[in-house]
């Protein structure tokens, strides 16, 4: 499901960043986070699954996903997950763990340009970035550990829920705010 030949999607996303504004892609980050946790919540039937798997052979739709998700990633500057994850979940029938494993490996074959473009384009605050790795990285690790002791339903429904809070936080901060 990496399809190196979409990484220019997350260039023209970060590229497009310019034109859209910043308080219009953070409100839209958050409408965003809301929807696509709100569908995470509802169940997810076994034959969703099994289209889904059928899905993974459609090359075409592979591609398009992939370049609209690149978009975004580009656009929103973000890694991706929260797109990646429901997207695997709900359209190519992953199951919760191998969602979180294969955004993992995508992210990171996406952050490369994503992050090099906003660096060109000098939206970077690079001592504000380094704060937050050295908090995320442990962070990160137990995640990770705990994430074997929760079964995958519940661990759907927990990222569902954290991602509607968030996304609705977030879009009410930028309302307030802005």
């Amino acid at each position: 499901m990496v399809d190196p030949g979409r990484l220019p999607w997350t260039i023209a996303g970060a590229l497009l960043s310019r034109v859209v504004g910043g308080p219009s892609l953070l409100v839209a980050s958050g409408v965003v986070l809301v929807v696509v946790g709100l569908r995470v919540l509802w169940p997810i039937e076994e034959a969703a699954r099994e289209v889904g798997t059928r899905r993974r052979q459609n090359r075409p739709l592979l591609v398009a996903a992939t370049a609209g998700v690149g978009v975004f990633t580009g656009l929103l500057a973000n890694g991706g997950g929260f797109l990646l994850v429901p997207l695997y979940l709900l359209t190519f029938g992953l199951r919760m763990r191998q969602a979180v494993g294969t955004s993992l490996l995508v992210i990171t074959v996406l952050a490369v340009p994503t992050l090099v473009t906003h660096w060109a384009l000098g939206h970077i605050d690079w001592p504000l970035a380094g704060e937050f790795a050295l908090g995320l990285l442990p962070g990160s690790v137990a995640g990770s550990r705990l994430a074997h002791r929760v079964q995958g339903p519940t661990l759907r429904r927990g990222f569902g829920v954290f991602v509607v809070v968030f996304g609705l936080f977030f879009t009410a901060y930028r309302f307030a705010y802005s």
